[in-house]
């Protein structure tokens, strides 16, 4: 493993007022010092995970979902809703629903731009979701917190004026403290590898692949096991947070689509998680449900490809309901922790085979719930963006980045990208104890940014 070394002191985060989405507990402040937001018996369902069979809930290209009917969208900060409460499995009453985790793909765009999903109908999000190229087909998961009238607005902006097909597949809802049923809690891990192609033999066309999840080891290239168990063999574990990482770099590779899903179907399944273009690598975070047989199965459509599978977290539905470990709390809507271009972080890249701490301290303290202190936090979710990436001189035409929590730097990757490439991807980040975290470069220098959709307790 390459050693790793600090460019400078932790860059400090500016203190934000943020305000979160409710527990909906209707309780008042405390007029004391503060240890939790209500009485742990209250906290109920409370951000638990509610996992679905993943379900197609938007297409533009075939008027699904969307009023307008089948046509492509516009961008120049062009705008389409779409009604997700009471869709694909998850309530319609919005005081049951915090946030609903979507994988959102854009296809066929004709120009540049991005895309930013936000709660219908409030004020614009300076964050963004999504990046894509002219003729690429990118995909990305997203939590998404939905207006008061159950839409979630998406909103597409680029340089130029042009187009682009929009498709969202939702992968399940998070519930607020309102829902009678409980659902499931996140455990953070770190990220280990479950699945190598390149160890055996690759993924054809139109072919499945079974992963063993509940139970698994983390195995290394010579087969010794490096960690057992890193998600439990027990029942009460109901999905797992994977980074699928698709590499279509063999010969003759074309354009291909992946996707997960718990158990195999007839044909292809109906939803995707990740896109390809031929000699393309790339990630995107999954949650999936596991099986009744403790796996879930990766399907690849169209090219012979390789596929790595890392496991950052995973779901059980067993956790005491006084305890608020696991509880996800999203933020009303997704905003720009940091963004290395700009001169209140330093307005410079990151370089090879070199990583920075960032200092999380001062965001947990200034965040409320219900104008209440947000408490002890394990982790953050949300979208790690690489651009502006430059290469030295006889150096790789590629680089990649990983967040992690400090000192050894582990062997998997959120991002992937190459010259005049803007990628994101969704991003579960442990916190140390100091809540700090860092972010690794592996080749050339590269600009990132970091949007926070939401926060993992701690007890």
């Amino acid at each position: 493993m390459a050693s790793v070394s600090p460019r400078r002191s932790p860059r400090v985060l500016a203190v934000l007022a943020v305000t979160v989405a409710l527990w909906s507990t209707g309780l008042a402040p405390s007029p004391g010092p503060v240890t939790a937001q209500v009485p742990p018996s209250e906290l109920g369902a409370a951000g638990e995970l509610h996992v679905i069979t993943p379900a197609r809930i938007v297409d533009t290209r075939t008027g699904v979902g969307v009023e307008a009917g089948a046509r492509p969208v516009r961008l120049a900060g062009r705008s389409f809703d779409a009604l997700v409460l009471g869709s694909g499995g998850v309530p319609a009453a919005p005081e049951r629903v915090l946030a609903v985790l979507a994988n959102i793909t854009v296809t066929d765009a004709t120009v540049p731009g991005y895309v930013t999903a936000s709660p219908c109908c409030g004020d614009p999000v300076t964050a963004s979701n999504i990046n894509f190229g002219a003729g690429r087909t990118v995909a990305n998961m997203a939590v998404i917190r939905p207006g008061d009238d159950g839409r979630v607005r998406f909103t597409l902006a680029g340089p130029a004026a042009g187009t682009a097909q929009v498709i969202v597949d939702l992968m399940g809802w998070v519930s607020s403290s309102e829902h009678p049923q409980r659902g499931s809690r996140l455990v953070p891990v770190t990220p280990g590898r479950l699945f190598d192609t390149r160890r055996d033999e690759p993924l054809e066309p139109r072919r499945w692949r079974r992963i063993n999840v509940r139970g698994a080891d983390v195995v290394d290239d010579a087969g010794v096991v490096q960690v057992r168990d890193i998600v439990p063999a027990s029942t009460a574990v109901t999905a797992v947070m994977l980074n699928v990482t698709g590499i279509n770099q063999r010969t003759g590779a074309t354009g291909t689509w992946m996707s997960v899903v718990p158990t195999r179907v007839p044909g292809a399944p109906a939803t995707s998680n990740l896109n390809l273009a031929a000699g393309q690598v790339r990630g995107n975070l999954v949650v999936v449900p596991i099986g009744a047989d403790g796996r879930i199965f990766l399907y690849n459509d169209a090219s012979t490809v390789d596929a790595v599978v890392d496991v950052v977290g995973y779901f059980r539905a067993d956790l005491p309901v006084d305890s608020r470990a696991g509880r996800l709390q999203p933020v009303v809507a997704p905003f720009r922790v940091f963004d290395t271009r700009q001169p209140e972080f330093g307005s410079s890249r990151l370089g090879a085979n070199q990583a920075e701490p960032w200092d999380f301290a001062r965001v947990v303290a200034s965040t409320t719930v219900d104008g209440l202190p947000i408490g002890a936090v394990s982790a953050l979710l949300g979208n790690l963006t690489a651009t502006g990436f430059e290469r030295q001189r006889g150096g790789p035409a590629t680089t990649y980045l990983t967040m992690y929590t400090g000192p050894d730097l582990p062997d998997t990757s959120n991002i992937n990208l190459g010259v005049g490439e803007d990628v994101a991807n969704l991003a579960l980040a442990p916190l140390a104890p100091d809540l700090t975290l860092r972010v690794y470069n592996a080749a050339g220098s590269v600009h990132y940014l970091y949007d926070l959709s939401a926060m993992v307790l701690a007890d």
